[in-house]
């Protein structure tokens, strides 16, 4: 039996197609269109993010990551490690994660933290870096690159795009397979992955041999358009912090990489 369902922003109402029936019912508030389980931490909204707000907001998503309980993986071995710009720039820290006494070179993930450009450390992904280390059998090297606004694009892609070719330039010393070295990122991560990506096509040096996007930040849509459903971007992560980071990070650095990204999809 086939049944429709009206959601369009002007509805004051769902109306339920059940056959040939149609039923109107009332409309429900929009927490009730998300799952039971996830509405209590939905209950306190977030301060909006302002340059006011933002150090605020990063100290509390440390705070967060912190209380996250460590794994215990003897096969595991971590370490902070920091290695030189390729622009000039300061070192940048790298949080590593490594097993003990692989047996050949081991394949990579370059790891880039969410936070929306303009937030966020590795410290954030901390016990599942550890975990992935240990189940995929691979090293993990997490970036701490700059952020906006204090260092807006391309200074965040420069920065990653060092630690990936000085990856791939000693990875017989690191006891890596340089021709399995990845990129992974989650939210801003996601879009600074897919930037670094084509970074270094551009720049026609080594190349990444997969992309793991997660939730990608790299659709201008919900910074740039006014005529969105009211519903996108209501909670954790609002059209409001996206104006905030396009006004701060550059419109480039946010989806600069994601039409590009796109457009290579599009192309084969």
């Amino acid at each position: 039996m086939p049944i429709h369902v009206d959601l369009s922003p002007s509805s004051c109402c769902l109306i339920v197609l059940l056959g040939d029936k149609r039923a109107r019912l009332p409309f429900m508030s929009t927490i009730e269109l998300v799952d039971p389980e996830l509405r209590d931490a939905l209950a306190q909204p977030l301060p909006p993010l302002t340059a006011a707000s933002l150090t605020q907001r990063r100290a509390n998503a440390l705070e967060l990551a912190g209380a996250v309980p460590k794994p215990n993986l003897p096969d595991i071995a971590t370490d902070e490690i920091h290695v030189e710009s390729a622009f000039g720039a300061k070192p940048i820290r790298v949080l590593t994660y490594r097993r003990l006494m692989p047996n050949e070179p081991m394949p990579v993930i370059v790891h880039i933290h969410g936070g929306g450009f303009v937030m966020g450390a590795p410290e954030m992904k901390d016990a599942e870096n550890r975990l992935f280390a240990s189940e995929l059998r691979c090293a993990i090297y997490s970036v701490d690159h700059r952020l906006a606004p204090e260092s807006p694009h391309p200074a965040p892609v420069e920065d990653i795009y060092s630690v990936f070719v000085w990856l791939h330039a000693n990875a017989g010393r690191l006891e890596l397979d340089p021709t399995r070295i990845g990129i992974k990122g989650e939210s801003g991560g996601g879009g600074f992955a897919a930037g670094a990506a084509l970074y270094a096509r551009d720049r026609q040096g080594p190349k990444f041999a997969f992309q793991h996007l997660i939730y990608p930040m790299i659709d201008d849509r919900t910074a740039v358009r006014k005529d969105l459903h009211p519903y996108v971007g209501e909670f954790v992560w609002t059209q409001a912090n996206n104006y905030f980071v396009i006004a701060h990070a550059g419109r480039q650095q946010v989806w600069g990489a994601g039409v590009g990204w796109a457009q290579n999809v599009v192309d084969g």
